[in-house]
């Protein structure tokens, strides 16, 4: 429910740059066609596999300024400004992600915090194959030690 309280972008945009809203499973070829490429280097110019901190669930979202697109981030990192935020506006306003359309700083917190896991849950149930195909892999495993912690696998080469 929202809450009648004096409005302006600045307060939800603000949103924009402490951490990208995910998209929803399919949506990145709405924002690839807007920017004339392909899935694969919208992914890879713009996009990075972000993870659920309660379920580890793997998901798509914009790239945050100064870290590498088209990889897989850390559980739970990076944190900071979504790359497609400028001059306090979205660049993709259009064909925005869907936690950013349904962010609004007038919802309470227990309401945000639940429209993430039914987000999580959409990717869970039908995004996997999506963001194996546009990592060019099977994200890398975690290991859940409790409820909302888990281990991840790194890679490590040379040992």
């Amino acid at each position: 429910m929202l809450r009648p309280i004096d409005w302006s972008c600045a307060q939800c945009a603000s949103a924009c740059t402490i951490k990208p809203g995910w998209f929803a499973p399919g949506e990145v070829a709405r924002a690839a066609a807007l920017a004339d490429l392909t899935e694969q280097e919208f992914f890879a110019r713009f996009c990075a596999v972000d993870r659920d901190w309660d379920t580890g669930t793997p998901a798509i979202s914009p790239a945050v300024k100064g870290a590498a697109a088209g990889q897989e981030y850390p559980l739970g990192d990076p944190w900071g400004e979504c790359i497609f935020y400028r001059s306090g506006g979205c660049l993709i306003h259009a064909v925005k992600p869907l936690e950013c359309r349904w962010y609004d700083h007038r919802r309470s917190q227990a309401e945000l915090q639940a429209h993430q896991v039914r987000l999580a849950a959409r990717w869970e149930r039908g995004g996997q194959g999506e963001v194996a195909r546009l990592l060019g892999r099977v994200p890398l495993p975690l290991v859940k030690v409790s409820e909302g912690r888990y281990l991840e696998f790194v890679e490590i080469r040379g040992w």
